[in-house]
């Protein structure tokens, strides 16, 4: 198997608190202060529920076999990890502020769209990742790095990862694969019902990959959102789209999800 066409994505850890009441926030804000050591040290004996993405068997092989067992082993502490994704956690911490009850988790992993729309929702607890010993190795000067879909981290969030999109190809049934865009859409032409992409996260991640190809680069994009940028970059992608659904599997009137 080899590979082409890559774009770039993120996901990041945070902790939300959004659902504590008063007295458990300002006792957190105290905790927060204290030196990394003391707070490892009233860390032991807890237990943390952790929402995230479970779709991929080897990232839970990697929580539940690797992360878990050393968080118990080196620092006493009890890690449950749930699914919980997207609009999923936020209408769940919306409800839990709602009916002022306590959360079911403490720490969520997710997409740059759902920090979004947490912190403008006012649904995290922060900022609190300047304050973890590892943010010293983070490279604070990265556009990349400190921003989550052109939201700035601000300490609200802590960079988990980040992903490469790449094209996978069999070897065997495709011997010259295509290494762009518009490689990709001659081939498309070429090989009606052999191309689709799912109505998901890979999805989407095709698609944005789609528009910064189709618009000049992504450099083109960064500095935040721009609705007249968007209007003309969408519009390329919409135009595309419709000259190759057709050759898509099944003629594009079903996706996988």
């Amino acid at each position: 198997m080899k590979r082409a066409g890559i774009a770039i994505s993120g996901c990041a850890l945070l902790l939300s608190a959004c659902n504590r009441d008063r007295t458990e926030i300002a006792d957190r804000a105290a905790i927060a202060r204290l030196p990394w050591e003391n707070v490892v040290r009233l860390a032991r004996g807890s237990s943390v529920t952790w929402r995230m993405w479970r779709g991929d068997p080897s990232i839970n092989a990697y929580v539940d076999h690797w992360v878990s067992p050393r968080l118990a082993r080196d620092y006493g502490i009890s890690l449950r990890a749930v699914e919980g994704q997207g609009p999923e956690i936020v209408n769940q911490l919306v409800v839990e502020r709602q009916a002022r009850a306590r959360g079911v988790a403490d720490l969520v992993w997710i997409n740059g769209e759902t920090f979004h729309n947490l912190r403008g929702a006012g649904l995290l607890w922060g900022p609190w990742a300047d304050r973890l010993p590892n943010a010293a190795a983070l490279d604070s000067t990265s556009p990349v790095v400190m921003h989550d879909f052109e939201e700035p981290l601000d300490g609200w969030e802590s960079p988990w990862g980040r992903v490469q999109f790449a094209f996978i190809y069999d070897t065997v049934r495709t011997r010259d694969p295509p290494h762009s865009f518009a490689e990709l859409k001659v081939w498309i032409k070429k090989h009606p019902g052999r191309f689709t992409h799912d109505q998901q996260f890979t999805g989407v991640a095709f698609l944005t990959a789609l528009m910064y190809s189709l618009s000049g680069g992504v450099g083109k994009f960064e500095g935040g959102f721009r609705p007249v940028l968007y209007k003309s970059a969408s519009a390329r992608v919409f135009g595309w789209l419709e000259d190759v659904v057709p050759d898509f599997w099944r003629e594009g009137r079903d996706y996988p999800l």
